[in-house]
């Protein structure tokens, strides 16, 4: 979906992000919430991800969290493990801004955890890909 507002950011000393036109900014994230009504399935669940990802950045923290939410529970309905990582990257990173160490403690090596099983079926997949158990395998992950 292409947002027809400037949300480009800059990294400040602190090495958080701040918008550079703040305003446009603020119009970006009214323009996708507004979108987000007519949107279903994965790209609502994309959408809300990206959605939480903004209002971390513009310091709107419980609705990047509710956001976020949203997007994790939409995703448990589809098989979409690149975003499902990303959203727990944003959940973590939204609990971290929120001083919520413990809870991004959590999410973070949780997240952790899903990159070492990815990585290593995928190693698996790349080792015997011609196998009948990388075939039985695949069917097991993508249903």
């Amino acid at each position: 979906m292409k947002i027809p507002f400037n949300l480009e950011y800059q990294i400040d000393k602190s090495l958080r992000e701040v918008p550079i036109e703040a305003a446009e900014f603020r119009k970006g994230i009214e323009f996708l919430k507004t979108e987000i009504a007519h949107l279903k399935g994965i790209e609502k669940a994309r959408a809300c991800s990206k959605l939480g990802s903004l209002q971390r950045i513009q310091g709107e923290l419980v609705e990047s969290l509710h956001s976020l939410h949203l997007a994790g529970t939409l995703l448990k309905t589809f098989s979409n493990p690149r975003l499902s990582i990303i959203n727990s990257l944003r959940l973590a990173q939204t609990f971290q801004f929120q001083g919520e160490l413990t809870e991004a403690n959590t999410e973070y090596c949780a997240l952790k955890r899903r990159l070492n099983q990815t990585l290593q079926i995928q190693t698996y997949m790349i080792l015997y890909s011609n196998t009948e158990e990388s075939t039985i395998l695949t069917k097991v992950i993508l249903n």
